[in-house]
This record gives C-alpha cells, sequence and structure tokens, in this order.
C-alpha cells in the first residue's frame, strides 16, 4: 500500500512553500511557480490549476510527491531530500537579484540533473543587429560572448534518463549552454530538450 505523510507535515510544507495567505487555489499556483515547476508534468499543471480547497491542494503535493518516490514502502522520500537539497544549493549559488537562484536558467539545470560533473568555458564574437539604420540597410555589431557548457556522461545520468535519452534516439549523455548575460545572470541556448527528459526521469516506473 502507498505510503501517506501525515497532514500535519503536508501542510507544515505547503505553508513553507507558499508565501501567501490568499485562496487554495493561489496558495496552490504559488507552490507550482515555485522550484516544484521544474518537476512538474502537464498533467499535473492542469490539475494544480483546478485546485479549490485546502484537502485538494495537500492531497495533489502529497500525489507529486508519491509519484517520484523511488520505493513507497520505506520511510522516507529519496527524491525529495535530493530535491530540497539540490534546491538549497541552486539558491545559494545562482541568485539573480530578487529572483531565487533555483528559479535561474542553471538553477534549474542543477535541480534536474545535479552538479555537473564537467563544465567548460569559451567565448567567441557574436554578431547582433542594431537597432539604427544606415541607408535602409541593418547594422551589425559584433561583440565576444562568453558560454559555460555543463557536460554529463553516461555515468552521471540516473538509468531512467538514460532510458528515455536512447527512447528518443540520443546518447546517453547531456550537454547544456549557458550564456553569460553579466551580473551573475545567464541564459540556456542549448540543451532545452534534455531537461524536459531529465523532468521526467524523477517519476518513478508505472507511477
Amino acid at each position: 500500500m502507498a505510503r501517506r505523510l501525515p497532514r500535519a507535515l503536508l501542510f507544515c510544507a505547503l505553508l513553507q512553500s507558499c508565501a501567501t495567505g490568499g485562496s487554495p487555489a493561489e496558495a496552490a499556483r504559488s507552490w507550482a511557480e515555485g522550484p516544484a515547476r521544474w518537476l512538474l508534468l502537464p498533467d499535473e499543471i492542469g490539475e494544480i490549476r483546478h485546485l479549490r480547497d485546502d484537502r485538494a491542494v495537500l492531497a495533489a503535493i502529497d500525489r507529486f510527491w508519491q509519484r517520484r518516490d523511488p520505493d513507497p514502502a520505506a520511510p522516507g522520500n529519496p527524491a525529495k531530500k535530493t530535491f530540497t537539497q539540490r534546491v538549497a544549493d541552486a539558491d545559494s549559488l545562482y541568485a539573480d537579484g530578487d529572483r531565487r537562484g533555483c528559479l535561474t536558467p542553471r538553477g534549474q539545470a542543477l535541480v534536474l540533473l545535479g552538479p555537473p560533473p564537467a563544465l567548460r568555458y569559451n567565448q567567441r564574437e557574436v554578431k547582433q543587429l542594431q537597432p539604427r539604420r544606415v541607408a535602409g540597410e541593418a547594422v551589425t555589431a559584433v561583440h565576444i560572448a562568453s558560454f559555460e557548457a555543463w557536460i554529463y556522461g553516461p555515468d552521471d545520468l540516473s538509468p531512467t534518463l538514460q532510458k528515455l535519452l536512447e527512447e528518443a534516439g540520443r546518447e546517453a549523455s547531456v550537454s547544456l549552454l549557458f550564456e553569460d548575460l553579466g551580473d551573475d545572470r545567464s541564459r540556456l541556448i542549448e540543451g532545452r530538450e534534455f531537461l524536459a527528459l531529465a523532468a521526467k526521469s524523477w517519476l518513478r516506473a508505472g507511477a
């Protein structure tokens, strides 16, 4: 039989996830807009949007974590523990002004995949269109852009993610490329499809 967390603990978790005193629907939306967003699948997002009472919110969060518990019969939930630790690490490493580190592009990658075993940095010239025109023609300028690559080999990925990559016709490795935008900000420019598969890999088989 699937193990249920005590309702009191679930309620505390909800309070910690939601900095709102509004309705259950607002609380659910606030939780879904936090770091849990990186693990939420489309069907779960649809469910969250329709929640209207406290019990429904708690039950949805309970189901969310149970679907990702590798062994529901054993005490604790290793997936939730890993998630909580990675969120804390991302917040400390990648904070961007008022935005939590876990909600940044690199924070998303860290939450889903863990710390990269290999990092590579490089710079290259990038052409950009300028807002002005000369004789009716667009003007381009060249600037030096900095990039950060996160590399994961087969041994760095979970068996579930390896299988999902194989089913997608890809090699069992992941490469993400971030462009440095300055002021500790970055954007993901290559590898978004890997993060979508990584989110699915958190699900327990058959859940």
